[in-house]
């Protein structure tokens, strides 16, 4: 837990989402956070064994999150 919040603070991510298979899931940061980019982890032998989702620090625009609702 501690390495992923130095890793959060290093990329300068507002928050973060590790899940790792037969592992569990991780997270560290807090919202505000908008702009997720989402990115599949995979072992040495090109296995998928994960994912690693970062937001960016910020807030969803009013009038977005009229337009989501």
């Amino acid at each position: 837990q501690r390495q992923l919040e130095e890793a959060a603070n290093a990329a300068r991510a507002a928050r973060v989402m590790l899940q790792i298979e037969g592992q569990g899931a991780f997270e560290t940061g807090s919202d505000p956070a908008v702009a997720p980019a989402r990115n599949a982890l995979q072992d040495q032998d090109g296995k998928p064994v994960g994912r690693l989702v970062t937001l960016r620090p910020g807030k969803v625009p009013p009038a977005f999150v009229e337009l989501a609702v």
